[in-house]
C-alpha cells in the first residue's frame, strides 16, 4: 500500500483552513494545520510533509517572509502559496 501523502495546511483563516482541512481529509490526505508562520515553523521541526499548502498574506511573518527559510528546512516538500487575494 502506498505511503499516506502529507500536507500542512498553513492560514490563519479558520473558515479557510478547516474547508481546506475538510477536503483534503475527504481525498485522504494525512494532514496537519497551523494558524499562523510560528506554528508553521513548529510543526516543520516535529516532521516534514510532502506538501505545505501557505497563506501569502498572514500577519506576522507571512508566507513570503517564511519561504526561504522553508526552502533551507524542508527542502524536499513541495510548497504552494495561496490568497483569497487578487493583488
Amino acid at each position: 500500500m502506498a505511503r499516506q501523502q502529507s500536507i500542512l495546511v498553513v492560514d490563519d483563516d479558520p473558515e479557510m483552513r478547516a474547508l481546506l482541512l475538510d477536503v483534503l481529509k475527504n481525498e485522504s490526505y494525512d494532514v496537519a494545520e497551523a494558524k499562523d508562520g510560528t506554528e508553521a515553523v513548529l510543526a516543520l521541526r516535529a516532521r516534514r510533509f510532502d506538501l505545505i499548502l501557505m497563506d501569502k498574506n498572514m500577519p506576522g511573518p507571512s508566507g513570503l517572509d517564511l519561504l526561504p527559510g522553508l526552502r533551507r528546512v524542508c527542502p524536499d516538500s513541495k510548497i504552494i502559496m495561496m490568497t483569497a487575494f487578487g493583488d
